[in-house]
């Protein structure tokens, strides 16, 4: 324990400044983080797209705003376009630029969501919102309520993971330094006699 207060001081103050980021990252929020990327190397989008929690709101907001302007009349393309633009995120962003490529190739806008979403739900239920009555958004309203209700569970399953490793962690180096000082105590009683 002694030889070693070093490197166990610098794995601590790292937890702390990793922690530190993050909060200050969360708390500033999309806004604070846009500064610290560039359009070329969007790493905080990437990372937010390859979060599955943060992909399902990606996924909802994307699909909510597009179904809301379809509803509302706007041209597929331009409705598209600004759907992909209220995610706030360059990756979505890109998927979006695959989906306009397909539309003026002549690719029917269902078919062309599957750049999307890999997995193809949102195809799927895109395609079924297509013969709904009422409009996208009330024909997509369940799915939306899905994923949200998903990434909540993701989001607070990963916390609660994440609070009980560094809580575990705390008491591994708790009982180090309990160990520590009883081993002193015990050389010194020792030492006494």
């Amino acid at each position: 324990m002694f030889e070693n207060t070093g490197t166990l001081v610098a794995c601590e103050v790292v937890v702390f400044v990793l922690i530190a980021a993050l909060t200050i990252a969360y708390v500033g929020g999309p806004r604070f983080v846009r500064i610290f990327q560039s359009r070329a190397y969007p790493a905080m989008d990437w990372l937010a797209w390859h979060v599955s929690w943060k992909r399902k709101r990606l996924q909802r907001t994307f699909s909510a705003m597009l179904a809301v302007l379809l509803d509302g009349g706007v041209p597929e393309v331009e409705a598209v376009r600004l759907a992909g633009e209220c995610t706030a995120n360059e990756i979505c962003r890109r998927h979006v630029s695959r989906i306009l490529e397909a539309i003026r190739q002549g690719v029917k806008l269902n078919d062309a969501l599957r750049a999307f979403d890999e997995s193809g739900e949102f195809h799927w239920r895109f395609t079924n919102a297509i013969h709904g009555r009422g409009g996208f958004l009330a024909a997509l309203r369940g799915w939306h309520e899905t994923l949200d209700s998903k990434a909540f569970q993701q989001e607070e399953a990963t916390a609660h993971y994440l609070t009980t490793g560094i809580v575990i962690f705390n008491g591994f180096l708790v009982a180090l330094i309990a160990t520590a000082m009883f081993g002193i105590l015990i050389v010194a009683t020792r030492g006494a006699l």
